[in-house]
């Protein structure tokens, strides 16, 4: 007899690995070739474990960041198929985007305002969809990506946006089988500061995109020691663009805008200005291909095993087997033929039972998913923000003697101390900690007089690796207490 068991017999896929497209923690990127029948071909990514046998931990999210994928109901997030094997290690097959992270982008040069204004239009479109986009049980995902930055971020040369790596993204959904709790995940100099207190939203990555933004548009992260100094001749979508991006990293969440909110904001500055469409700009700005880095597995063929796939144990007989025993062994007496009978009764009793049973668990009510807030319309931006006064000072004073040897005074008004006019605050630090510094986008600060701002504390306790404990908001003239505490490897102000 030769049924139920079909799944032994299905065609292995075969994948041609032609060079690495990235490397994380846990394993690589590699670019492949699906070699079908017929000479099917199909260029796919895979993302491929290290590990042979990877740790419990490791493998749940490996397959949790698979099952948000598949469940990702969005045109900027890649396709992908269910974990596999291949070549013995643990893999996910996913949709090929050819194109450039906006990391490789920005580093050649800024964006211009409309296309930069574009793309993170795309991403708060992305992120909005991806919070209130119901899974499988009807109810809302709520999922944060929690490490929104350039390099997770992609553009593909005919102008399509993608959001990739969603490896400590936060979702709910009933299959997931990791909960990040207690983890924060993420990369320094984008992480939200509510965040380092533990507290998840959505506007953590809102915050994230809002550094992105600024990134995109000056070609480096905002300083939060520095107050940003636009120059005269900046355009006006240049100016209102930076005015978006520093809402957006607002230390206030209640006053930071929501991903809607920045998608129609953007929309509405492109509106108001004039510049290039991203579509037409990837076309001579992205690269088709990247360049492959080298590998042990480049060139080789690996096959889809199906040992991570259960299949059905051989030694359960199907219920026409068991009539057919039964049947055979009639002749050990009436008494076998009665207990095949009643077996048979009591399974169609339970069946009826089962079914009469169903409308009342189907008509039980299941809680309406939380709909999405509307976002409050704030009033339009202001479109012809000039808050600098700086450069007036320069033009206007001419010397009332016409002595022409007074160049010097002028040399001296230059606008470069500015920033520097802003009083310090102070930290001070107590505790078990053995060592304490503050970070922010521009460097790392030991204690003491620092310069207004918000500040990510890590810390060292014995015989650990420097963790990130907290946050600290720096005012001017003041002075804040940090105290460490190592029994919970976290710092908070006093």
């Amino acid at each position: 007899m030769e049924q139920g068991h079909s799944v032994h017999h299905l065609d292995t896929r075969r994948y041609r690995i032609t060079g690495i497209l990235g490397k994380g923690g846990f394993g690589i990127v590699y670019r492949a070739r699906l070699e079908g029948a017929e000479g099917f071909l199909k260029e796919v990514a895979i993302k491929l474990l290290s590990d042979t046998n990877p740790p419990e931990e490791v493998l749940k999210r490996f397959k949790d960041e698979a099952r948000i994928l598949g469940l990702a109901n969005d045109r900027n997030v890649v396709g992908v198929d269910p974990p596999t094997r291949l070549g013995g290690r643990w893999a996910v097959v996913m949709e090929y985007v050819p194109g450039d992270t906006f990391e490789i982008l920005v580093a050649k040069h800024p964006m211009p305002p409309s296309i930069a204004l574009e793309v993170v239009q795309e991403v708060a479109r992305t992120l909005d969809n991806l919070w209130s986009h119901p899974g499988l049980e009807g109810q809302p995902m709520c999922l944060i990506h929690r490490d929104i930055k350039p390099s997770n971020l992609k553009v593909t040369p005919s102008g399509a946006v993608k959001v990739l790596d969603f490896g400590i993204a936060k979702a709910t959904f009933e299959t997931r089988e990791t909960r990040t709790t207690g983890h924060i995940g993420g990369t320094l100099g984008y992480i939200a500061p509510e965040r380092l207190e533990g507290e998840e939203g959505p506007k953590g990555d809102v915050y994230s995109l809002g550094v992105v933004l600024h990134e995109l548009l000056t070609g480096n992260r905002p300083r939060s020691s520095e107050r940003l100094s636009i120059p005269p001749e900046t355009t006006v979508l240049l100016k209102n663009a930076l005015s978006l991006a520093e809402k957006m990293r607002s230390i206030d969440v209640a006053s930071r805008p929501d991903a809607r909110e920045v998608e129609r904001m953007c929309r509405m500055l492109r509106a108001s200005g004039v510049g290039p469409e991203l579509r037409e700009w990837a076309r001579t700005n992205v690269r088709r291909d990247a360049t492959l880095q080298p590998d042990e597995l480049v060139g080789q063929l690996l096959t889809e095993t199906m040992g991570g796939i259960p299949q059905m144990p051989d030694s359960v007989p199907s219920m026409f087997e068991l009539s057919s025993l039964s049947i055979k062994n009639q002749r050990r007496g009436p008494l076998i033929f009665l207990f095949a009978l009643l077996f048979v009764v009591s399974l169609f009793t339970m069946s009826a039972a089962a079914y009469y049973a169903l409308p009342y668990f189907a008509n039980s009510t299941a809680p309406s998913p939380d709909h999405y807030p509307e976002p409050e319309v704030t009033p339009e931006p202001e479109v012809t923000p000039e808050p600098e006064v700086t450069p007036e000072p320069e033009v206007t004073p001419k010397p009332v003697n016409p002595k022409p040897v007074n160049p010097k005074p002028e040399v001296e008004a230059t606008p470069d101390p500015e920033p520097e006019t802003q009083p310090s605050g102070t930290i001070t630090v107590t505790g078990d900690a053995q060592k304490v510094s503050f970070r922010d986008h521009s460097g790392s600060y030991s204690a003491g007089e620092l310069q207004p701002g918000s500040y990510v504390i890590e810390a060292t306790f014995t015989g650990d690796d420097p963790v990130v404990a907290g946050s600290v908001v720096v005012k001017a003239g003041t002075t804040v207490e940090v105290t460490c505490m190592a029994a919970f490897r976290r710092c908070r102000t006093n």
